[in-house]
């Protein structure tokens, strides 16, 4: 705990013969008047480490797996054909229909579930189809699945477990050392997961909100072709914010030991699911036969649309989260104090600078600073960036051709500044990269389709007198920076660099390469 290792998963909890740990205001206490000193709760904490090979082997009877997603046996998408439980789900309704079928077919006598209770998430084991679908959607914040355990062991029958992956981990553990849970649990399902958030996030979007007589929140609501958070007050009026404009939250607000976590996917469940956004349903990642058999009779019954699906398929639209648990775990470690023990050997790999910045924007100041902005202020940044992101690629060439401009700009400042003042070096380069900016927006980023000299003239007129006033912000911009708040010019280069490359964009769609009404026909 002091070396902030604890996932809130609740295994200790569950575990603990003593009674002596519970959770409160997010945090494990221990009743020191209780505890025996046992040491259980260190030996089932996912928290401080789990070795991956062992448990490959021990699960799954394999010793090689996929770095990247652990065993597998198939991989497919698709989405429940009930519509109320589409209509409702998170994502495609998979998971629900899935212990809907294993109640009704008596594979299962319960199912751990996360349902609601007002605005409070609490862990039951639901036993009836009415208490399974009290239990659809995911909840986006920390919560101790596993101090559900010694209910586990006491129920009468076979169960289903539903959870996230450092929770599956934690029940991996505790079912080596109370066999009775390997008796009970039947299947272990887990859901993909990026980070978790701690109430802090929650919080946030309540304040929001702004509701009086809040009834109930849903942090993964269906509205038309978005899915997000939605709060609903004792009146029955909604208000709802679309997923996309609050993701920033998820590694804002996530707690410590989730930017050392390195299973997205629930390597260690029997199958697991994740958003497939190709078909708004749902991705399954299936890992024992067994499992992959009952969606084939799911399928044949007409409860689902299932589809072949492949590990390209989950990079394609998983990759930056892949990449981020993958190829950055060993970054990550490295600039951690205290690190978990995953039985491997981990190259520190690339993503050194990202760690560094996300490690500066969870700094309490700069948190508090970016959270004191209203939601939908980073709403409609969302919207907007989305919207030029789909705009042909022109921001992705405008993104590219810019990073390109940038360097020259940089480099040839930075050479010329060995021979003569930085001011008039700065003149030169700003010339030298007007010229190269206008060739490359012209004729690879708005892809402009001018015709006749007078009409190419005036385009040219255009961008001069737009780069003529960037190129003066960029000139007096320097030396406010250099000799009025005295920051190094290398420093100060750079960063009118991205305030003149964002100016440059908006000037250049704006006012230079104009629409067709004009006369002048850009691609759009």
């Amino acid at each position: 705990l002091k070396k902030k290792l604890c996932t809130g998963c609740g295994t200790c909890i569950g575990m603990c013969p003593a009674d002596a740990l519970s959770w409160q205001k997010e945090k494990i206490l221990a009743d020191n008047e209780k505890c025996t000193s046992c040491g259980l709760c260190l030996k089932v904490c996912p928290g401080k480490g789990f070795n991956y090979p062992f448990f490959y082997e021990k699960v799954f009877q394999k010793k090689k797996v996929s770095f990247d997603f652990g065993h597998l046996e198939a991989v497919y998408k698709g989405y429940s054909l009930d519509k109320n439980i589409y209509a409702q789900s998170a994502s495609g309704g998979l998971v629900t229909t899935l212990l809907l079928f294993l109640l009704r077919e008596k594979e299962i006598d319960g199912a751990v579930v996360i349902g609601m209770d007002g605005i409070k998430p609490v862990v039951k084991m639901a036993t009836t189809e009415e208490e399974i679908l009290q239990g659809m959607q995911s909840k986006y914040i920390v919560f101790p699945t596993n101090q559900i355990l010694k209910e586990i062991s006491s129920f009468k029958g076979k169960i289903a477990y539903v959870g996230l992956p450092c929770q599956v981990q934690g029940l991996r553990l505790a079912m080596e050392h109370n066999p009775n849970l390997k008796k009970k649990i039947s299947f272990v399902f887990a859901l993909f997961c990026g980070f978790n958030m701690k109430k802090e996030a929650t919080d946030y979007l309540l304040k929001n909100a702004k509701m009086k007589g809040l009834q109930k929140i849903e942090y993964r609501a269906k509205r038309e072709d978005q899915t997000g958070f939605q709060a609903t007050d004792e009146k029955g009026k909604r208000i709802f914010f679309e997923k996309h404009g609050h993701a920033f939250l998820n590694p804002l607000c996530c707690p410590s030991r989730c930017l050392l976590c390195s299973d997205l996917t629930g390597e260690f469940s029997d199958a697991s699911f994740g958003d497939a956004w190709e078909i708004s349903g749902t991705r399954v990642l299936v890992r024992q036969k067994r499992v992959e058999k009952l969606f084939l009779r799911m399928r044949e019954k007409g409860l689902i649309l299932l589809e072949e699906s492949s590990v390209n398929d989950v990079l394609n639209t998983q990759k930056q989260l892949i990449d981020y648990k993958k190829k950055m775990l060993g970054a990550r470690l490295a600039s951690a104090r205290f690190c978990p023990d995953y039985g491997m050997d981990i190259s520190k790999g690339k993503g050194v600078f990202f760690s560094s910045v996300l490690r500066f924007l969870r700094f309490y100041p700069v948190r508090k600073m970016i959270l004191a902005f209203p939601l939908r202020f980073y709403e409609k940044i969302s919207r907007k960036l989305r919207c030029a992101l789909c705009e042909n690629g022109v921001f992705f060439r405008y993104l590219f051709w810019g990073v390109l401009t940038a360097l020259f700009s940089f480099g040839s400042y930075a050479f010329l500044s060995l021979w003569m003042d930085y001011r008039i070096a700065n003149v030169f380069s700003i010339i030298a990269t007007k010229t190269l900016a206008y060739l490359t927006n012209k004729f690879f980023v708005f892809q402009s389709l001018t015709k006749g000299v007078w009409n190419t003239l005036k385009e040219l007129g255009r961008f001069i007198l737009s780069r003529a006033f960037s190129g003066i912000v960029d000139f007096l911009g320097l030396i406010f920076l250099v000799q009025v708040l005295h920051i190094h010019d290398y420093w100060s280069k750079t960063i009118m660099i991205v305030f003149v490359t964002i100016l440059n964009y908006v000037l250049s769609k704006k006012a230079v390469f104009l629409s067709e009404h004009t006369g002048f026909k850009g691609k759009k």
